[in-house]
């Protein structure tokens, strides 16, 4: 696997593996024996590009060409020129791009890579044992890539360093990565709950002729915010969620990143529905009139959950000042601060699993009291344990804390 980061020269899978397919229809840029294939359509696609003539054989729509190709699991060497250059790289890139055979070398192809990290690589290119043309030394050189990612993070703006990884990347042939399994899962999940909550509204109104409760209210106002959260992942997927962040158009990271704040509020406000409507339920079973003791402990707990939920949701909102340095801070440029997100998901975590702990236990010692056959008492406990799964993916979610919290590269997870 390729390492994931702001690092800079792209680096292959495997060993003296380094070049991805040959596209075809391209201009080749030649250096003594190496040839490299890119397709002029990208340079004439982008929107700051300068007019580039272009083949017969073009296809009609250039920019959804160039898109589709970012996005796609294997892209052609650097089309990452499409979107993530500035107007003078791509301006520069593309004047040098059209020759007359059709043919430029690869010194004329330098200006697409940013002076900064030009430098950088050229310094520790001579120091290496691998010369310029050759692309499977010096992908495969980690030696190389460690110092030049040094080099580059402080001589380069953050934007700089990702336009120098896209570069790198394609030219080492490594693949765009993403999960196309992700909006697929999410449609299935979201599909079963809302057939959830349909049965449970039809057997309430049909069955049972019973007006919608306190429980079916908050189940379902829980659920509209999931189906709010899942689309908004979807669309955040769609610009580049789930690759790593120097394949994804810069405007779509910043986008992505507010996406994921949204979906964070989002997610703590569902959470309290979920919790009310599970806590509501209990009440209607056990009732205060019957129970003073378990009354008193429900009604608590409902207090808890809105008062935990409300200071996460707040912290959540306000931990970065100004507010909008939460989506811009990964560009480096704007000043801001922000408070200890690792710490922050640790706490949720770690209450989260407690608080279902205590929402498991207060309805076993009712059921337990109740004069039931064993074999019923048992059936009963055996559907409240359905929650002990939900506690066994809060578990498993606690191992990718650090990792998800720490991360350079906002995108990829």
């Amino acid at each position: 696997m390729q390492e994931r980061g702001h690092g800079t020269w792209g680096r292959s899978a495997e060993k003296n593996e380094v070049a991805a397919e040959e596209p075809v229809d391209s201009i080749i840029i030649n250096y003594n024996s190496t040839n490299l294939h890119i397709h002029p359509w990208c340079f004439a696609a982008h929107p700051l590009s300068v007019p580039v003539p272009l083949p017969p054989d073009a296809p009609r729509s250039r920019h959804q060409w160039c898109f589709n190709m970012l996005f796609s699991r294997m892209t052609s060497a650097i089309v990452g020129l499409c979107l993530l250059f500035p107007r003078s790289v791509v301006a520069a890139a593309a004047a040098a791009a059209i020759d007359g055979d059709g043919t430029v070398t690869l010194e004329q192809g330098a200006p697409a890579l940013p002076s900064c990290a030009r430098r950088c690589l050229d310094a520790t290119i001579a120091q290496s044992g691998c010369a310029l043309p050759d692309l499977g030394c010096l992908c495969n050189d980690t030696m190389l890539a460690d110092v030049a990612d040094v080099c580059i993070a402080s001589s380069c703006t953050v934007k700089e360093n990702l336009t120098a990884k896209n570069i790198t990347s394609h030219l080492c042939g490594l693949p765009v990565e993403t999960d196309d399994t992700l909006i697929p899962i999410y449609a299935v999940f979201i599909g079963l709950a809302a057939v959830a909550v349909v049965l449970r509204v039809v057997a309430r109104a049909v069955l049972t002729q019973a007006p919608l409760w306190w429980d079916d209210w908050a189940n379902l106002l829980g659920f509209v915010c999931a189906a709010i959260y899942t689309g908004m992942t979807i669309k955040a997927i769609e610009l580049g969620q789930g690759k790593d962040m120097w394949f994804v158009p810069f405007d779509h990271v910043t986008s992505v990143v507010k996406v994921f704040f949204v979906d964070m509020v989002l997610y703590t406000i569902g959470r309290f529905f979920f919790r009310a409507s599970i806590l509501l339920f209990y009440l209607r079973i056990f009732p205060p009139t019957n129970n003073k003791t378990i009354g008193r402990l429900l009604i608590g707990t409902m207090v808890f959950n809105a008062v935990y939920n409300l200071s996460f949701m707040l912290a959540i909102i306000f931990q970065c000042r100004p507010l909008t340095y939460f989506w811009t801070q990964w560009e480096g440029r704007s000043e801001g601060h922000c408070g200890s997100y690792n710490k922050l998901a640790w706490a949720a975590a770690g209450t989260g699993i407690a608080f279902d702990m205590l929402m498991l236990g207060l309805p076993l010692s009712q059921l337990l009291a109740l004069r039931l056959p064993w074999r019923k008492k048992i059936m009963g406990s055996l559907m409240f344990f359905f929650g002990v799964g939900v506690m066994i993916v809060s578990l498993i979610r606690v191992k990718t804390i650090n990792e998800f919290t720490q991360t350079v590269n906002p995108t990829s997870t």
